[in-house]
């Protein structure tokens, strides 16, 4: 996969969103710190604490876009650009028609679109 590239210098780098949840709450739906995510961008799944939170918009394609203060919340991995706006919750139709389990594994790309190759890779379906 090849994924080492850091979107975002440190210099920008504020923390992790669990400590920040009450700030962010109304882009968070339920506020829950322990609700599963998964990012459009990179296709990993986190928990909401997990998400980083920057000092300002850290991406240079959104800025002067009309950025939005929850642009300031990104993906939990490093190697991702994707904002609070990609990170649709776990519990979707998608994860169900996939066959997806109820709770992800950290670090594991769940495509929206699985091939037969992704499913059996994920133990879904036996190869053959």
């Amino acid at each position: 996969m090849g994924r080492k590239r850091k979107y975002y210098t440190e210099s920008k780098y504020v923390g992790k969103l669990g400590s920040r949840l009450r700030e962010f709450s109304p882009f968070v739906e339920n506020g829950n710190e322990f609700e599963w995510r998964w990012c459009l961008h990179c296709e990993r799944a986190f928990m909401v604490r997990d998400m980083r939170v920057f000092h300002e918009v850290p991406s240079e394609a959104l800025r002067g876009m009309g950025e939005k203060e929850w642009d300031k919340v990104c993906c939990a991995y490093e190697d991702c650009d994707g904002t609070l706006i990609d990170a649709w919750g776990w519990d979707g139709e998608w994860r169900r028609e996939n066959g997806y389990p109820d709770e992800p594994v950290r670090g594991v790309v769940y495509p929206m679109y699985p091939t037969g190759a992704d499913l059996v890779r994920l133990g879904l379906r036996k190869e053959g």
